[in-house]
């Protein structure tokens, strides 16, 4: 099975080849990057512009990597 080939690191390893990547709109995207840190998982690449918005992949504690974006005026 799949779920016995993964591998939870300390810290955690992304893993970039997940089937789908969740996205969450934030309202501070530097509040969710503390709380990310904060909670064992990593900040993925840099803060990037998307249109109306500003956008971070961060990684969470098993390794599963999450988009985070927040709406700017």
């Amino acid at each position: 099975m799949y779920a016995d080939q993964i591998e939870i690191a300390a810290p955690p390893s992304p893993r970039d080849q997940q089937a789908i990547k969740p996205f969450f709109t934030v309202s501070s995207l530097e509040d969710a990057e503390k709380a990310v840190v904060e909670s064992g998982g990593l900040l993925c690449g840099p803060v990037w512009p998307g249109p109306s918005l500003r956008v971070r992949n961060v990684c969470d504690p098993e390794g599963n990597i999450i988009h985070l974006r927040e709406r700017v005026a």
